[in-house]
């Protein structure tokens, strides 16, 4: 019983710590630009963000709703706490070629 306590612990914890993002809005704009500097070609920075636990899409230039009206990455990661970390990558010629808005929302 008590080792089973301690598994259930130690699998909880590391679920708890793994793709830990802050949510002061400073640290993570931080951190999204370390994991993702520009430059990055588009398909390595979702692959970079879905390890961190984000879902990305990418918008079209043209698309009715791209309020940016250049192509761009959208990436959003929600956690069971009503937390929702956004990042938007503006995107030129396949490659990370500016950041739009990153927010925290609580």
């Amino acid at each position: 019983m008590k080792l089973t306590l301690l598994r259930l612990l130690s699998v909880f914890a590391a679920v708890l710590l793994a793709g830990c993002v802050s949510t002061d809005e400073a640290k993570f704009g931080k951190t999204i630009r370390e994991w993702v500097p520009l430059g990055t070609p588009v398909a390595q920075a979702e692959r970079t963000l879905r390890k961190h636990g984000f879902e990305c899409h990418r918008v079209a230039g043209d698309n009715l709703f791209n309020r940016l009206g250049v192509p761009y990455l959208a990436c959003e990661r929600s956690d069971s706490f009503l937390r929702t970390w956004t990042a938007q990558f503006m995107l030129t010629g396949g490659k990370v070629s500016g950041y739009g808005d990153i927010n925290v929302e609580h």
